[in-house]
C-alpha cells in the first residue's frame, strides 16, 4: 500500500516541517489545497496593506512551494 506523506514547511530553510500522511493521493491533495487556502487567507487577514490581485498570486506561488507530496 502506498502512503502519501505532505510536508508543511514555514520558510526555504524550514528543516523540521510538519508531516501528514494519507492512504491516498487525493486526501493528501485535498489536505493541500486546503492548507494553502488556510495560509492564504492568515496572509491576507494579518497584512497591513491590501494586497493586490498580482501581489496575491507571486504568495501564493511562493505557498505552494512550501507545501510538497511525496509517495511513499
Amino acid at each position: 500500500m502506498k502512503i502519501y506523506k505532505v510536508k508543511c514547511y514555514v520558510d526555504f530553510l524550514d528543516t523540521k516541517p510538519e508531516i501528514f500522511s494519507f492512504e491516498s493521493f487525493d486526501l493528501a491533495h485535498d489536505f493541500v489545497g486546503d492548507e494553502i487556502t488556510r495560509r492564504m487567507e492568515y496572509i491576507s487577514s494579518h497584512s497591513q496593506h491590501r494586497i493586490d490581485e498580482e501581489e496575491y498570486k507571486n504568495i501564493e506561488e511562493e505557498e505552494r512551494l512550501l507545501v510538497k507530496i511525496e509517495e511513499y
